[in-house]
């Protein structure tokens, strides 16, 4: 998987965020969101970098990719 299209997956798992408010959605979209930051992690891309795409911190970021 390639960068931009793991920016894209990063992008779509946020934006599904907004359509689905409830707690099983939520729980569903960061389970998604953390298996985009692990792969963009396994393909090369630097937390700040996902940190910015996504809107968290870098620090986030390496806590989800540590899987915490």
């Amino acid at each position: 998987m390639t960068p931009d299209e793991i920016l894209e997956k990063l992008f779509l798992v946020e934006r599904t965020a907004k359509r689905f408010p409830d707690e099983d959605a939520a729980t569903l979209r960061r389970k998604k969101r953390d298996k985009a930051i692990r792969a963009a992690v396994a393909d090369g891309m630097s937390y700040r970098e996902i940190a910015a795409a996504i809107g968290l911190s870098h620090s986030r970021v390496a806590q989800i990719a540590g899987g915490k």
